[in-house]
């Protein structure tokens, strides 16, 4: 299944839509493949990744996303906008382990650049 990475409820609120969820939905419309943005929720209101470094992006990120129901077994699509430290599709990646996923993949439609980063 493809999952977007999910924005906080009150950052939709103000945006009103999720990139990473038309980025998804568009995939999905492409390939079969259903999108589920339902299944991982971000529970946490974070500080924007922007200006932090791939340590304080980790940091702002810990206990940040839930999963909403057991995923054993299932291959999973995680589709974000953009991917700069890893830090986003990390934690999403531990929780859906957590909950049962097989294997988790990555697809981003843009890299960022980040001098400060660990990797």
């Amino acid at each position: 299944m493809i999952v977007p990475v999910p924005i906080h409820t009150a950052k939709l609120r103000v945006r009103g839509f999720n990139q990473s969820e038309y980025i998804g939905n568009r995939l999905s419309e492409l390939s079969g493949i259903p999108v589920n943005r339902y299944l991982v929720k971000k529970i946490r209101r974070t500080a924007s990744q922007k200006k932090l470094n791939a340590f304080e992006r980790r940091r702002n990120l810990r206990e940040a996303f839930q999963v909403q129901e057991r995923v054993d077994g299932r291959r999973i699509l995680l589709v974000d906008d953009v991917f700069t430290t890893g830090s986003t599709m990390d934690a999403m990646a531990q929780v859906l382990r957590e909950h049962g996923a097989a294997e988790i993949f990555f697809l981003t439609v843009c890299i960022g650049e980040d001098k400060d980063a660990l990797i």
